[in-house]
């Protein structure tokens, strides 16, 4: 919108982890205000004003950093454990979902009202899962990749119950190559 864009990556703590433009990239500015130990940002959500941005921080935790002021100010909210694996998260407004680790070595699903200014646990988490979708009134959606091929969930309850969604088989072939034949 309006040219904003992001440029996200990762590096030493106390670096700029995360750039903006407001003029379609004919300049770039660093994000400052994340928190100080990051070491890595991620995707934002968001537009116009409100923005949230994962952030990947040191000592094996992560938080949402979160703008009303399209990006000029960022607030950090409270940190989780960074999950076995690939991080994931998704948001709609100001509900965040995301995968973090639990004490008991496994991964937990984490939901947010107030863009990560807290987090409720709502349990474990279906292995591998690779992205939440939340889509409002505490139902959304999630993939886990595992070995037995991609799973789509259809979540409830803010991550607290997921139910595998059957999809035809002509989906399975979508991205898979195809090998010529002689």
């Amino acid at each position: 919108v309006g040219g904003r864009g992001w440029l996200t990556g990762h590096g030493p703590a106390g670096s700029p982890m995360a750039f903006t433009t407001s003029d379609s990239g004919r300049t770039w500015t660093a994000v400052v205000g994340l928190a100080p130990d990051a070491v890595a940002a991620l995707t934002p959500f968001g537009c116009e004003h409100r923005w949230t941005l994962p952030v990947v921080r040191a000592r094996g935790t992560m938080s949402i950093a979160s703008s009303l002021d399209g990006g000029v100010t960022w607030a950090t909210g409270a940190a989780l454990t960074v999950p076995l694996g690939l991080p994931a998260w998704g948001c709609h407004g100001q509900d965040v979902w995301m995968l973090g680790g639990a004490a008991n070595g496994g991964n937990h699903i984490y939901s947010s009202a107030n863009a990560g200014v807290t987090w409720a646990d709502h349990g474990v988490a279906p292995p591998g899962v690779t992205d939440l979708v939340p889509t409002g009134d505490h139902s959304g959606f999630a993939t886990s990749l595992t070995a037995k091929g991609a799973i789509l969930w259809a979540v409830h309850g803010d991550g607290a119950s997921f139910s595998p969604v059957a999809l035809p088989g002509w989906v399975a072939t979508i991205g898979k190559q195809t090998v010529p034949q002689n």
